[in-house]
């Protein structure tokens, strides 16, 4: 019956210690963005102040997005929304749909 009990403390804890990753956002606020890159012509990395990272892989290959830059148009609320707002890239006027935010903040380095 101890060993039991012992067990079940220590799933408990073992559990309840466990940090569950905070959810990853439908919209952000761009107040909120401190800066953008594209590593290629589908994929978006938005760094949020703060130090998180969010990546929007565009729903097809946008023509020129890597060089050229892109601008958005905000929702009236100051939000850009996964599955709902396109980009437009610079110079070759491009549209593409944001695909769904996923974390991509870089882990902590190492304590040493």
């Amino acid at each position: 019956m101890r060993s039991i009990l012992f067990a079940t403390v220590l799933l408990f804890g073992a559990v309840s210690g466990a940090q569950a990753a905070p959810p990853v956002p439908k919209c952000i606020r761009t107040i909120d963005i401190d800066r953008t890159s594209t590593p290629d012509d589908k994929t978006i990395l938005f760094h949020l102040h703060g130090g998180t990272v969010l990546r929007s892989d565009l729903k097809g290959t946008c023509s020129g997005l890597r060089f050229n830059g892109f601008a958005y148009d905000a929702s009236p609320q100051g939000q850009l929304c996964a599955d709902l707002d396109v980009i437009h890239v610079l110079h070759t006027h491009a549209v593409c749909a944001l695909g769904p935010f996923m974390d991509a903040t870089p882990p902590p380095p190492p304590h040493m």
